[in-house]
């Protein structure tokens, strides 16, 4: 039987120009990459921790970086002991916000000295983990060249508003044939991946920038205001002012 994991510590982490030094950690240390790449090494494997994934370093291994992630690094660490799923060592999740809504509560409770007893931060690291247990795919994360490109293009085209279609084209392949590729090796359909990668974009800039919501429009590759608000409305499920406000309060609290 799986040992149910107890949760050690929990931080936000923020650096600039970073290489990790090296370290044998005493428990598992869970890695979720906020901004910017991290380069790590346990022992012999190397990683690359994506926005959006999931890294587990194994308790007695040591780590190190192999490589300095130029400009502003970003990622939620949490130490904690017990067993993990072997899937659950390096993945991408397929719903990046809610697991970052969860770990900023449980980052709240943490650090709240009034919750001395511990219940309420036990039943919410219970929560985070069990989401994650349901977010990681079922295919390895193992990914071949032609998707890891596409991801990568995917990232640095933020400022155009794109089609799968345009996308195929780009790589030279059928629209429906990189689709079945992609949702094979990643977990999700490639409109879904790029919807969700869009809207990830948009909310960082809502955050972090003082950006009005026309010039995020325009910013983000849409015609006009109208099929910006549109696009936001219908996958969101939010008004951008109105995520802008949540966004902003449920920050506020990690600070």
């Amino acid at each position: 039987m799986r040992k149910q994991p107890i949760l050690v510590e929990a931080y936000r982490f923020l650096s600039n120009n970073f290489k990790h030094t090296p370290r044998t950690a005493d428990f598992n240390v869970l890695i979720l990459g906020v901004k910017n790449t991290v380069y790590l090494q346990e022992e012999e494997t190397k990683y690359e921790l994506h926005e959006g994934e999931i890294l587990i370093l194994e308790a007695g291994k040591q780590h190190v970086g192999y490589a300095v992630s130029p400009g502003t690094v970003v990622y939620y660490w949490i130490h904690f002991k017990g067993s993990f799923p072997e899937e659950m060592k390096h993945f991408r999740l397929q719903d990046p916000y809610h697991i970052h809504m969860l770990f900023q509560y449980l980052f709240d409770v943490h650090a709240n000295p009034k919750y001395s007893e511990k219940k309420t931060e036990s039943i919410l690291f219970q929560l985070f983990f069990e989401e994650l247990s349901a977010q990681v795919s079922t295919i390895p994360f193992t990914r071949n060249l032609l998707v890891n490109r596409v991801i990568d293009w995917i990232h640095t085209h933020h400022h155009e508003q794109v089609s799968v279609k345009f996308i195929a084209n780009v790589f030279g392949y059928n629209e429906l044939y990189l689709s079945r590729i992609f949702k094979q090796q990643v977990g999700k359909g490639l409109k879904e991946y790029y919807i969700r990668d869009k809207l990830d974009y948009i909310n960082g800039l809502l955050l972090s920038t003082g950006k009005t919501l026309s010039e995020i429009a325009v910013a983000t590759g849409f015609s006009n205001y109208k099929s910006f608000l549109d696009f936001y409305d219908y996958n969101q499920h939010y008004r951008p002012s109105e995520m802008r406000k949540t966004l902003i309060q449920t920050n506020s609290r990690l600070f």
